[in-house]
């Protein structure tokens, strides 16, 4: 697939965001999540209209972990989101991912580091949560 589709993708989730944001008056959490090579790069085929309240959770996992997950993924799938992805595929996708709050271009960030247990992963992210509802 040419990496252009991934571009239009993210434009076309921001008109759909903003569209959706600019005539609801419902308090809602909306959820985004997308795998890009270059999250600074992608960001910037949104419009800081859509941003301008986003809460940005960057998940940082060591890519032999990734990969190791990826394939126990394969042998026991725990959701039909299970996908098999090559291990081609995870390090062109995950290979420029030095993200901090410093290149962000707006909201809040948070980097969560992910390799240890599942259980210490969701302790970390009920901590997101709660500084976030604070």
């Amino acid at each position: 697939m040419e990496e252009y589709v991934f571009d239009v993708a993210l434009k076309r989730l921001d008109t759909q965001l903003y569209n959706h944001l600019s005539t609801t008056e419902l308090e809602e959490i909306i959820l985004v999540e997308f795998a890009r090579d270059d999250y600074v790069e992608a960001l910037q085929h949104f419009s800081l209209a859509t941003l301008k309240d986003a809460y940005f959770i960057f998940i940082d996992t060591p890519m032999d972990i990734c990969i190791q997950r990826v394939k126990l993924r394969m042998i026991h799938p725990m959701s039909s989101d299970d996908h098999y992805i090559s291990e081609e595929a995870i390090q062109k996708f995950y290979t420029k991912q030095d993200i901090s709050a410093e290149n962000m271009l707006v909201g809040a960030f948070r980097k969560i580091e992910n390799s240890s247990s599942w259980s210490e992963f969701l302790k970390n992210i009920d901590n997101v949560v709660d500084d976030i509802f604070k």
